[in-house]
C-alpha cells in the first residue's frame, strides 16, 4: 500500500511505502498494459527521485461518499439492501480488471496473510513491552484456526484458475468521475494473480464492518452483503464465483479489519465481535470446525 494522497500542480501524489519502495516503474508499466486492455485506472508516473507515483487529478466522489447519497436517496428502503444494490456499480470497474489477460503484468501468487501476520507479529511484540494493550483473544482465535486451516495461499490447488486481481479492493479503492459518473479503480499497488473471490471477500468484509450498514452486527451484515455481491457479481460478468471461497476470503478480511481497528484504539468488544465474525464465516465455508 501507498502512503496518503496530496494534490499538488493538478496531479494526485503518493509516496511509496517500505513494501513497495523503488518499484515505482513497475507499477507505471502495469497501469498502461490495464488501460490498454480497457481497464478504468489512471496511468501513473514514477518520480524515482521521491519515490513516488503521481496521476492526473480526476475530480468527483469516492466511493464511500457516493454510496453516503446513494443510501440517503433511498433513506426509506431497507438500509442493508439499498447498500447491497449499490454493489454492482462499485462492482463494476473489478470486473473489468478480473477478465484481463495477466500477460505482461508480472503478478506474483497472491498471499492472503502478507498484512496480517506483520500486525500480529507487531502487536504480541507492544503488548510485550507493555507498549499497547493485549490483542484481543478472538483475533488471535482467528488468527491460528485460520492459518493452521488455509495455509499460506488459500485455495493454492486452484492456481491455474487464477487471474489479475485488486489484491486490496474495497469502497475507497473506487472513484465516480464528476459529471460523467464513470467509476474509475484506484491503488492497484497491490495487483496479484489470484481468485476474484479473494477481492470479493475483502470488499464485503470491508463494506460490512463500515458505517454504511448502520448497527447491523458484523456477521449478519457481512452474510447479506456476499449472498447480494455474489448474485451481481455474476450477473455484470457472467462468471460464477465460489460462494464458499467468498466466505473463507471474507474470514481472512475480517480478521485484518479487526487488527487494524484494534491498531487504532477501537473497542474491543468491537474488535472482538469482528473476530468472532472471521471465524463464524470460516465455519460456514466448511474451512474449520
Amino acid at each position: 500500500m501507498t502512503g496518503r494522497v496530496r494534490r499538488f500542480e493538478g496531479r494526485a501524489r503518493k509516496p511509496l511505502d517500505a513494501v513497495h519502495a523503488g518499484r515505482g516503474h513497475v507499477f507505471a508499466g502495469r497501469s498502461v498494459r490495464l488501460r490498454s486492455a480497457g481497464v478504468r485506472t489512471p496511468l501513473l508516473t514514477y518520480d524515482e527521485r521521491r519515490d513516488e507515483i503521481s496521476y492526473p487529478w480526476i475530480p468527483g466522489r469516492s466511493g464511500a461518499e457516493w454510496l453516503r447519497g446513494r443510501l440517503a436517496e433511498s433513506s426509506g428502503l431497507d438500509r442493508m439492501g439499498a447498500v447491497g444494490s449499490a454493489c454492482a456499480e462499485l462492482l463494476y470497474p473489478l470486473i473489468r480488471l478480473h477478465t484481463t489477460s495477466p500477460q505482461g503484468l508480472a503478478l506474483a501468487p497472491f498471499d492472503p496473510w502478507h498484512r496480517i501476520r506483520p500486525r500480529i507479529d507487531a502487536l504480541a511484540r507492544a503488548s510485550a513491552e507493555a507498549v499497547a494493550g493485549p490483542v484481543p483473544d478472538a483475533a488471535v482465535r482467528a488468527f491460528e484456526a485460520l492459518e493452521e486451516a488455509l495455509g499460506v495461499a488459500v485455495g493454492q490447488s486452484a492456481m491455474n484458475g487464477w487471474g489479475p486481481i485488486h489484491g486490496d479492493f474495497h469502497i475507497g479503492q473506487v472513484l465516480f468521475e464528476s459529471g460523467a459518473g464513470q467509476a474509475w479503480l484506484l491503488d492497484a499497488d497491490d495487483l496479484a494473480l489470484g481468485p476474484p473471490e479473494s477481492d470479493l471477500g475483502n470488499f464485503v468484509a470491508h463494506l460490512a464492518t463500515s458505517d454504511h450498514v448502520g448497527a447491523a452486527p458484523p456477521l449478519a451484515a457481512f452474510k447479506t452483503l456476499a449472498g447480494l455481491a455474489v448474485r451481481h457479481y455474476g450477473e455484470l460478468s457472467g462468471r460464477e464465483v465460489a460462494a464458499g471461497e467468498v466466505d473463507t476470503y471474507g474470514a481472512v478480511a475480517l480478521l485484518r479489519r479487526a487488527l487494524k481497528l484494534h491498531e487504532r484504539g477501537a473497542a474491543p468488544d468491537r474488535v472482538n465481535a469482528i473476530s468472532a465474525a472471521a471465524l463464524s464465516s470460516a465455519r460456514r465455508a466448511g474451512r474449520i470446525r
